[in-house]
């Protein structure tokens, strides 16, 4: 989908959300929701292609699947935390958003941890077999 086609959901979206708001407070969040849902599809489908590549490259280069998925996975986690937090602070509940960044960002921390495990013994064998 084109960029012109992106910008033109998100100003319909908004414009039905800021009528919404002013008419039926209730519904805008559904319709904010709706929207982000409506442009969040076609960037997915460019996601899929953004996948290939990363796995394309860890073949090439004799990288594990494993470590490629848990970049993937790091990154779904910061953009569904970035989408739920603005969502939180549309209705006015920064404190909420703040909350779920902060569960984002330890959600990234805990995927992250067994490679950086991984990475840690290789280099301490690596340093204890240079020295023997």
């Amino acid at each position: 989908m084109t960029t012109e086609k992106l910008l033109l959901i998100a100003l319909i979206g908004t414009s039905v959300c800021l009528l919404l708001r002013a008419v039926r407070p209730e519904y805008a969040f559904f319709a904010a929701v709706a929207t982000g849902c409506l442009l969040l599809m076609p960037i997915l489908s460019e996601a899929l292609g953004v996948t290939e590549t990363i796995r394309a490259l860890g073949e090439r280069f004799g990288v594990s699947d494993a470590y490629a998925a848990v970049l993937l996975k790091m990154i779904a986690i910061t953009y569904l935390t970035s989408f739920g937090a603005s969502l939180c602070r549309d209705q006015g509940l920064s404190a909420l958003a703040g909350k779920l960044e902060f569960g984002g960002r330890i959600a990234v921390v805990a995927c992250a941890l067994p490679s950086l495990v991984t990475l840690l013994e290789t280099g301490v064998a690596l340093l204890e077999g240079g020295f023997s």
